[in-house]
């Protein structure tokens, strides 16, 4: 097998521990969701609000907007942390890695280029409306806490002027916080990492391109993968340009660093992950495709076929 074989198969199975990082480090910020909650609770409870004068509900939106301050604030610090951290250790993973592919010595990107990339680097974030922005990881941070305030904030002025009771206020408050704002803070979590990770490969595969004949586009070979990721498997492009991961909602492709053979350690292995278990590293997603029983080719319904200048104009997308 070559090298490009054993870096499919390591950058294959590194993603589903990246996957696994981020639903950890939810976890980790999960309490300081629920201590939020929990701390706005008790100052509602306290307060009749059917019998309210106007600045003692001055009074208590200040306090909630305090407490709504100091938790996204330690929300934003923790997860600024793991991200700085993890960026860090990506970078020397793919350094690893790659190292294990070539026999030169691979180089890794200093905290300085990290750091660069955290500051800077764009993802391209589709809301449910369909609106599209451009935000940095640390920009993405902010504004969601900045949001989820304004929506708990809502509540409770809603609730003043519908005449609800502290009790009915206090309960959507905690369904709100329990629901909603957890669901979409667990998919910043996911959505930051990700982007994270990819940051750190890409800066990895700039600091070493002098030894790379470009990046390779690998898709999940299952009934799943969509027509984009299907056109784009084992496409391959020059390292600082082409599509980048991920492509669409849930897109589960990636790009993996080819080496120039004259750098390549010879008799490396590799094999790709499939539905119907390991398959070899070099087999592309219509050739595995063919070899599927009937029912799964006929789920497989591809009904467009991109090209590469179309693949090319597509941007990185992240979905909240």
């Amino acid at each position: 097998m070559s090298a490009t074989s054993y870096l499919i198969d390591a950058t294959t199975r590194h993603a589903i521990f990246v996957e696994r990082y981020g639903h950890g480090r939810y976890n980790d910020l999960e309490p300081i969701l629920n201590d939020m909650r929990d701390k706005l609770v008790a100052r509602l409870a306290g307060e009749n609000l059917t019998e309210f004068q106007f600045f003692r509900a001055q009074e208590l939106l200040a306090d909630i907007d305090d407490i709504l301050a100091d938790s996204w604030q330690q929300f934003e610090l923790d997860l600024g942390g793991y991200i700085s951290e993890f960026s860090e250790y990506e970078a020397g993973f793919n350094t690893r890695m790659l190292q294990g592919a070539i026999d030169v010595d691979a180089v890794k990107p200093s905290i300085e280029q990290l750091n660069a990339a955290l500051e800077n680097t764009d993802m391209v974030l589709t809301q449910a409306s369909g609106a599209v922005e451009r935000l940095t990881i640390s920009e993405a941070i902010e504004q969601f806490s900045a949001k989820k305030s304004r929506e708990i904030r809502g509540i409770i002025q809603q609730g003043f002027i519908s005449g609800e009771t502290t009790d009915e206020i206090t309960r959507r408050v905690a369904k709100q916080v329990d629901g909603r704002t957890k669901a979409q803070a667990r998919a910043l979590v996911s959505t930051t990492i990700s982007s994270t990770s990819n940051q750190a490969h890409s800066e990895t595969a700039r600091a070493n391109s002098d030894v790379l004949r470009g990046e390779q586009i690998i898709a999940t070979l299952d009934s799943h993968t969509s027509d984009i990721c299907i056109s784009a498997d084992k496409t391959i492009w020059p390292v600082d340009s082409g599509p980048f991961p991920p492509l669409h909602w849930a897109c589960r492709s990636l790009r993996v660093m080819l080496v120039e053979q004259k750098y390549a350690i010879p008799g490396l292995e590799g094999t790709r992950a499939s539905e119907s278990g390991q398959v070899s590293a070099n087999l592309s997603y219509r050739g595995w495709l063919k070899l599927q029983p009937k029912e799964v080719r006929e789920r497989v319904n591809i009904k467009k076929t991109y090209s590469l200048a179309e693949l090319a104009e597509l941007e990185p997308v992240t979905f909240l």
